[in-house]
């Protein structure tokens, strides 16, 4: 998807760029099942996955895959930790290690 006005396709898999999902609303994203993200929170500016995180939670997911590298993403003087904020997402976790340092970890609410 790459239109700002899109609205996902239903019983589908859509794949939208952070920064465009950023924008859309809750209705344009509809009710998704699942989050991924293959390395690619680690490469978004910090501002995107605070709020893709903090201010979306996860965009209302029951379930998120996420593949992390190292987990700390530089944020001005400090880091922000993706993988403490992974771990607060939900219950049940299950870890898939991966080749160092990659590490996918599978989680519902």
């Amino acid at each position: 998807m790459t239109e700002q006005n899109a609205q996902v396709k239903r019983g589908s898999i859509n794949i939208i760029p952070a920064a465009l999902a950023m924008e859309m609303s809750a209705e344009a994203l509809g009710k998704p099942n699942l989050f991924v993200s293959i390395s690619a929170l680690n490469e978004c500016p910090v501002s995107i996955v605070r709020h893709i995180v903090e201010t979306r939670d996860w965009f209302g997911v029951d379930r998120i895959l996420l593949c992390i590298k190292g987990g700390r993403i530089p944020d001005g003087e400090g880091y922000y930790d993706l993988r403490m904020a992974s771990v607060s997402f939900g219950k049940e976790k299950r870890s898939l290690e991966g080749p160092v340092p990659t590490r996918c970890i599978v989680q519902h609410r």
